[in-house]
C-alpha cells in the first residue's frame, strides 16, 4: 500500500570516492554523491551512492525527507520491514521481519528474489555495489546496498540483497559507507 521509487536516487555534484561527503543539502550543487569507479555513466544507469549523513543532510530523524524530493523521505528500518512482510508469503512472516532491531542477517525465503530486477515485486533493485569508507568501490553487478534513515548507535540500518542469494540481508553498518537511496512517498 506503500509508493516506493522505481529507481535509486541521482542527485548532486559526483565527487571522488576518495573523498568524504558533506551534509548540505540546501541545493542539489552542494549535495555530493559517488558514481561508481569514480564515472559519472555508472550514476546514470544505477543512481548515485552516499554516506549516510549526506543521505539524511545532516539530520538524525528516522523518516526524515533527506536527500529526497519534497513528498517523499528516506524509508526507516520498519518501513523496510513492511515491505519485505508484504512480500512474504510463509505462515512465519512476522517471525522472519520482526518490526524490532533484534533479527539481523539473512531474513526470509524469496524477497530478495522479488526485489531485485526482474522480480515480481516492480521494486527493481539494482545491484549497484557499494563504496566502502576506504574510498574503493565493490561488487557492482552482485551487491545491492541500501540506507535506511534509523539509527543504530553510531550505525544506520540498511538492507542488502546479493545476486546468489533470495533472501535479504539487514543490519546497522558504519555511515561512512555509500550505499543506494531509494525513497518512500509520505
Amino acid at each position: 500500500s506503500r509508493c516506493w521509487m522505481a529507481q535509486n536516487i541521482n542527485i548532486g555534484t559526483m565527487t571522488a570516492g576518495k573523498n568524504n561527503q558533506g551534509s548540505d543539502c540546501s541545493s542539489a550543487p552542494e549535495i555530493e554523491k559517488y558514481c561508481y569507479e569514480d564515472t559519472e555513466s555508472n550514476c546514470a544507469s544505477d543512481g548515485a551512492l552516499y554516506q549516510w549523513n549526506q543521505t539524511m543532510c545532516g539530520s538524525n530523524a528516522a523518516g526524515s525527507q533527506g536527500i529526497c524530493p519534497g513528498g517523499w523521505h528516506i524509508p526507516t528500518h520498519d518501513e523496510f520491514t513492511a515491505l519485505e512482510q508484504a512480500l512474504c508469503d510463509s505462515k512465519t512472516c512476522v517471525a522472519d521481519f520482526p518490526q524490532d532491531t533484534s533479527a539481523v542477517g539473512w531474513r526470509g525465503t524469496d524477497e530478495g528474489r522479488q526485489l531485485k530486477t526482474g522480480g515480481s515485486s516492480g521494486f527493481e533493485a539494482i545491484l549497484a555495489g557499494y563504496r566502502d569508507s576506504d574510498g574503493s568501490f565493490r561488487y557492482r553487478g552482485a551487491f545491492a546496498f541500501l540506507w535506511s534513515s534509523t539509527e543504530s548507535g553510531s550505525n544506520a540500518w540498511r538492507r542488502y540483497l546479493n545476486s546468489g542469494q533470495a533472501t535479504v540481508y539487514r543490519d546497522a553498518y558504519p555511515k561512512s559507507y555509500g550505499f543506494s537511496i531509494r525513497c518512500l512517498k509520505d
